[in-house]
């Protein structure tokens, strides 16, 4: 993607790889974000939470879905060449990383007995560690390129 600076002065340039991976970003919090919404919205979805996470503090889902909507504003933010932005997207990534351990320590020790059932402490660890690895992989591809790289062009 190219974008001229404000004064016209020279262009810039993203890696497709950098706006690919942002906008696959945007698309999982917007699903998070709605999926959060639905269950916690509609009583049978949000019985069904309760029960396959049964600890969880009444805030957790609420504020896990904030911070995936304030995601999506900072990988917005971020294809407008904005550096604040990866920050931001830095930390509150690591406070929904944080809110995952919070949950994790809040689960009963439970082991499966039915195979088909997927254990909720899997599910918190693979989330949480989805949300840390997304960051790491955001700031390789961002510095890729030496001085022409994406993380040297932003404002």
């Amino acid at each position: 993607m190219h974008d001229a600076f404000p004064d016209g002065r020279r262009q810039r340039s993203r890696s497709l790889a950098v706006t690919v991976f942002l906008a696959v970003l945007i698309v999982l919090y917007s699903f998070s974000v709605s999926v959060n919404i639905a269950a916690l919205t509609n009583p049978d979805s949000n019985r069904e939470l309760q029960g396959q996470f049964p600890n969880a503090p009444g805030w957790f889902f609420p504020a896990v879905t904030i911070f995936a909507a304030l995601n999506i504003v900072w990988a917005i933010a971020l294809l407008r060449w904005k550096k604040w932005a990866f920050y931001a997207l830095l930390l509150t990534s690591g406070v929904m990383c944080g809110l995952h351990v919070i949950l994790y320590r809040a689960l009963p020790a439970h082991v499966p007995i039915d195979p088909s059932e997927v254990d909720p402490h899997q599910v918190v660890m693979v989330s949480g560690s989805t949300i840390a690895g997304a960051v790491v992989i955001l700031f390789v591809l961002l510095i890729v390129g030496g001085p022409r790289s994406t993380w040297r062009q932003l404002d």
